[in-house]
This record gives structure tokens, sequence and C-alpha cells, in this order.
């Protein structure tokens, strides 16, 4: 069966349908007769005074570590920004969406929602079955549920606010990672100071440091990924505009996600189980989570390189990209290398690097303007033509 989302229409004309996604678009978070609007900023505030309430005694209490756990996962923090808008530079997200999920899984998602709902779910686990039994598998069995869905009504909130913005599977990708990647950076620092009270304050600064590289080492198959698979399988679930409701397809995303996050809770659990080093089993649960996710991404893609062609195949028409620059920016990043290097010399590689930045520029401004040639349209394909003038000139 064929992925809906790679069976976008690509008519010939220069105006796209209005059910293309909005890349370029702007969005306001804060609609007055948008119900979900309300809702996700009445969260948004909720998770605020929630998440002071569980910082202001640890703050009280270990200080110093609060602080050098907040600059030093900001720090961490860096790396992951940029992998991921260089995961969407095709057809970019407004940073404004993106900002807002980030607080939505750091505040909400984390304060709000998932630490009660951990603590009274691991608290019937033990009254009903047995305290070692919570101990051992109630993060395994608990986190699952109540992160996943914290996080995951985020994403679908934002669905409703910015509909003309998320639209594809990718869409939901890229905004999940977000609002993951905000639960993950604040759920840390809390980690790092809760180290730090363990220790009675005596070494503030090393707890820190030892939280970092374990929960830094770790983070690769932590929250951000798990909630990449869970938004775009709520895309497929509640579908969209261009993409059909399929069922399937996203619950079993979703279950993905959950199952993921609840294997990689319960690494140690299941190292005691079957008598091996829990390191090796954590590093196998993380290696098989690692490749199943980026499949997935690779799957999700599709739709938004389908996009990006259909908007850009009248470029190539007119003359201001060549269909070799096209296959090139809508296709791997493999393919995209073997482009740049099949340029020759060193002058000639960097212009064909730098066109193909500006033709995903062009790509952004045509589809902000429904594919009208409009100002910024006509500014972006002048660039194209500048680089490339520029680099032949010199």
């Amino acid at each position: 069966m064929s992925d809906p989302a790679a069976t976008i229409a690509s008519p010939a004309a220069r105006q796209l349908s209005p059910d293309m996604p909005g890349k370029g678009r702007s969005v306001q978070i804060f609609q007055p007769r948008n119900l979900a609007s309300w809702v996700f900023l009445w969260g948004l505030a909720f998770g605020a005074v929630a998440a002071f309430r569980w910082f202001q005694p640890v703050s009280i209490a270990v200080g110093t570590a609060t602080m050098w756990a907040s600059v030093l996962f900001f720090l961490y923090l860096l790396p992951w920004l940029w992998f991921l808008r260089h995961k969407d530079r095709r057809t970019p997200i407004p940073a404004k969406v993106l900002i807002v999920g980030f607080l939505w899984g750091g505040l909400t998602a984390a304060f709000l929602i998932a630490l009660p709902g951990n603590d009274s779910l691991m608290s019937i686990y033990g009254k009903a079955v047995s305290p070692e039994f919570a101990h051992d598998w109630g993060a395994a069995l608990a986190a699952p549920f109540t992160e996943e869905t914290g996080k995951g009504l985020g994403i679908l909130l934002l669905m409703f606010i910015a509909p003309r913005i998320i639209r594809l599977p990718f869409d939901g990708f890229i905004v999940g990672a977000f609002v993951g990647l905000g639960f993950q950076i604040f759920e840390d620092v809390l980690y790092a100071a809760n180290e730090a009270i363990s220790g009675f304050g005596a070494d503030q600064v090393h707890a820190v440091m030892q939280t970092l590289m374990l929960r830094g080492a770790t983070g690769i198959f932590s929250h951000a990924l798990y909630s990449a698979v869970y938004g775009a399988g709520l895309v497929y679930l509640i579908g969209t505009a261009v993409i059909p409701v399929h069922r399937i397809r996203g619950i079993g995303y979703i279950l993905a996600a959950m199952l993921m996050h609840g294997a990689w809770d319960a690494g140690s659990a299941i190292a005691g189980e079957i008598g091996v080093a829990p390191l090796a089993v954590m590093a196998g649960i993380g290696l098989i989570e690692l490749v199943v996710i980026l499949l997935i991404g690779r799957r999700v893609s599709r739709g938004e390189r389908a996009w990006l062609r259909e908007i850009l195949t009248p470029e190539v028409d007119r003359g201001t990209i060549t269909q070799a620059e096209l296959d090139a920016l809508v296709g791997s990043g493999r393919e995209r290398r073997r482009f740049i290097r099949s340029a020759h010399g060193y002058r000639d590689r960097r212009m064909a690097r730098h066109v193909l930045e500006a033709a995903s520029d062009l790509a952004e401004a045509l589809g902000a303007s429904d594919g009208h040639d409009s100002p910024e349209a006509r500014f972006a394909r002048s660039e194209v033509e500048r680089v490339r003038c520029g680099a032949a000139a010199g």
C-alpha cells in the first residue's frame, strides 16, 4: 500500500491547492474564538505554576545545583536544536509553534500531568501487587501512559491551533520532537537537583555533572524521539486536509512510541530477570529503538519531499533551478551530498550548496503565498540567481 503522505497531487498550475501544507505561513497562538487555544494557554499557565511549586523548595535547598543544571542542560539543548532544525530545513515549521510546544512539554506535560500521574499509578501498583513490583516495573508501566499522553495532548492542541502548519506526518514528527525535548530538559534539571539533595547538598556540582553524563548519554533514546513518533501517529490518527485518517498506522505509531518508552524504562528490571548486565540490555534496547525511529522518520518525510517537489517543479520549467538541483533538494542527505561533491572544485561545490539553500528559501516564500508570485517569492528567486551568477563571475 502506498503512503498517504506521498500521494499529494501535483497540479501544473503555479497556485497551490488550499489543502497544501502552509509552510512559511504565520500563526497566532492566542485565538479568542478557538477553544484549543484557550485550553493550550491555560495548560501552559497551570504548568508554569506547577513547575514553580516543584522547583521553589528544591532551589532553596540546592540552589547551586539548580543553577548549574539549568546552565549545563541549556548547553546540552543547543546541539538538539541544531539537529532538529537541520532535519526540518526543507520546509521549516514556524519557531513560535516549536517554542510553545517545547514549553508545553517542559512545564505542562512534565509537572502538571506526568509527575502527579506517575506517583498515583506507582502507588496503585504498590498496593495492588507489591512494593517490590512497583519499584522494579512501576516506571515502565506508568511513564508511557502519563508522560506520552501529556506530551501528546500538547501536540493535539497545536494541530487545532495551527491546522495550516501541521498537516503532514513529518510536521507532527518535528513538533512532537520539540515537545518531548522540552519534557526531557526540564526533567533532567529536576533529576540533577534531586541528586544533589540525595547527597545532602555536600557536593552539588559533582551531582550535576554525574546527572549530565548519565542523562545526556541516554537522552539520545529519550523523550524527544518517542514524542516525535507519537506526533506522527497523531497526524495519521486524526487526519488533516492533506492526509486522510489512517487509524491503523496512527495507532501503531502511538503504541510504538509508548512501547519503546516502556521498554527503555524497564531495562534494569529486564536485565535482572534474565541475569545479564544492565548496560548491555540498555544498549541493545537503545539500538533497536534508534533503528525503528530512523525508519519511521524516513517514512514520514516522504510527504514533505512531495510538497517540496510540487512547489518547485515550475521553477525548473522557468530555469530558476535545474532538475538535478531539485532532485538533490528533495532527496536524502546522502543524495544532497553526492550532488554537491559532483561539482568540480571548491568554488563550484560552495555554489551548489548555496543554490540549494536559496532554493529552499524560495519554496518557503512560495508556500507562504499559496504559490503566488509575491514580493518575497520574487526576492527569493532573485537570490537563487544572484548566488549562481555571483559564483560564476567569481
